[in-house]
């Protein structure tokens, strides 16, 4: 099994790393604030990912709805193949607000997330 790790674009305040291990679904971490001034950022990664994706978001401390656009978007070009792991408290209650967690891939934590 071949494992890689790369750093996507990043900047100040987002970040976003890929991990591939083998022929599994990439991981795509999220670091930061997903916002209007850096979704371009995660656009083009996803962009540029054809296929099944996992968003780690363990370390995404903030999220709005140009965030979520562009998460829905994804999920969408992908018909559904798009899975948002550990989500933070915030980021799970805005998805309940929304009805996006019913129609988005969400698991479970594995652990706590503060």
């Amino acid at each position: 099994m071949t494992h890689e790790s790369e750093v996507g674009v990043t900047s100040t305040r987002f970040a976003v790393s890929i991990e591939r291990a083998g022929e599994e679904t990439p991981i795509v971490g999220l670091v930061g604030e997903l916002d209007m001034a850096t979704t371009s950022t995660l656009r083009k990664v996803l962009e540029d990912m054809p296929g099944p994706v996992i968003l780690e978001c363990t370390n995404l401390e903030f999220i709005d709805s140009s965030g979520l656009a562009v998460i829905v978007a994804a999920h969408r070009a992908r018909n559904g193949e798009l899975t948002l792991r550990n989500l933070r408290p915030f980021a799970r209650e805005l998805l309940d607000i929304t009805g996006l967690a019913s129609l988005l891939g969400v698991e479970a934590p594995e652990r706590p997330v503060s």
